[in-house]
């Protein structure tokens, strides 16, 4: 997809092992236990990422992995517990100059963003980045990631997008010679927005009270990703992704659809990485 390399004809594996036994299970009568057993499937089939290979669970997500709690922190750290010290970073979200979608010039979406290279948002002063130390052995994520940040606005609105991103080495780990194909690619694993106004109720929206630490949650959506050895995973924060998603006023208005063009205006988000206000991300890794 793009510039991603997934290692064989997916497409091709999943209509022979999984939609045509699928068919056959569900529209055909099964005789007997050797049929059966034929076109038995497993409860989940996953793909997974990274690693690039098919794998089956009796149940999703697993029942059976460690839970992982990374702490974002200063100098663009992941780290595996909160910060004793006070601390926060902060970037300047322009209407006028959102975080565009992907590196691509285009009127529209393009399907390959999903896997893009994320260097050309991970350079902006608007994108907030978080690493954690390169892999020793493969990391194993199974199921969605709980999103945890503590933020707040000099304005009353805003949005949150977060990126699970897979930083690859500049280096091949055999020939220990500079990759040049895929050399510190940063690769987009998932991502998830939330606006900010329903951070509380899909149904109650409410505005930000200007410089308060607030908490805001969400969930990215189920992954099965190998952060390989040598690799390392990144986390990016930033307030748009245009044209993907609207643009938001800042300035909070009853109906972002009938907001004024002197609605839009910039805002300094800060999110805060302490003790008492730490931002975080949650998800379970299994057993490769």
């Amino acid at each position: 997809m793009g510039e991603a390399e997934f290692g064989f004809n997916t497409s091709e594996w999943f209509q022979e092992r999984i939609l045509l036994p699928f068919f056959k299970q569900n529209l055909k009568d099964i005789k007997d236990d050797k049929d059966a057993k034929a076109v038995s499937l497993a409860t989940a089939t996953m793909f997974e990422t990274g690693a690039n290979r098919w794998r089956e669970f009796d149940t999703w997500p697993p029942k059976q992995g460690k839970d992982v709690v990374l702490y974002m922190g200063a100098n663009e750290k992941l780290l595996d517990q909160k910060e004793s010290k006070g601390g926060s970073s902060d970037y300047i979200s322009d209407p006028n100059k959102p975080v565009p979608h992907s590196d691509k010039v285009s009127r529209g979406w393009d399907r390959p963003y999903m896997a893009e290279d994320q260097r050309f948002t991970a350079r902006r002063s608007d994108v907030l980045v978080f690493n954690d130390e390169v892999a020793t052995e493969d990391q194993t994520i199974a199921g969605s990631i709980d999103i945890n940040l503590w933020v707040s606005t000099d304005q009353s609105a805003g949005d949150f997008v977060v990126k699970l991103v897979d930083v690859f080495p500049g280096m091949d780990e055999t020939t220990n010679k500079v990759d040049k194909e895929t050399g510190n690619r940063h690769e987009l694993v998932r991502w998830g927005i939330i606006r900010g106004r329903f951070r509380n109720s899909m149904s109650t929206p409410e505005p930000f009270e200007p410089n308060k630490p607030t908490l805001v949650k969400f969930e990215l959506l189920d992954v099965l990703h190998t952060i390989k050895r040598g690799h390392k995973l990144q986390i990016q924060v930033q307030s748009s992704m245009f044209p993907f998603m609207d643009m938001n006023p800042q300035k909070y208005v009853d109906n972002i659809f009938k907001a004024k063009p002197e609605d839009y205006v910039k805002a300094q988000h800060k999110l805060y990485h302490s003790e008492q206000y730490p931002s975080s991300i949650e998800f379970k890794v299994i057993a490769h």
